[in-house]
């Protein structure tokens, strides 16, 4: 499915953050702190069906704000 759709992440976008984080699991940065939308980005991986071939690889990473309503989705995933 990769280059279909932009996978919404959980993460918030924190510039720089997956430098100094740790390689396992990280969490992500913490929310944040203003209420204007366009600065509460989420990540988003993948790419879409509008992109260049090198930005439709699974491990592009990029962001959005959350009231965008372009080429992104989400997948479900269960935690046991």
């Amino acid at each position: 499915m990769s280059g279909n759709i932009y996978e919404w992440c959980w993460d918030w976008c924190g510039k720089d953050y997956y430098a100094i984080s740790r390689v396992d699991d990280p969490q992500g940065p913490p929310p944040p702190e203003t209420n204007k939308p366009w600065e509460l980005n989420r990540v988003r991986r993948g790419g879409s069906w509008r992109e260049e071939a090198e930005a439709s690889r699974l491990t592009t990473r990029s962001f959005d704000y959350l009231t965008y309503e372009g080429d992104n989705d989400f997948q479900l995933a269960r935690n046991e």
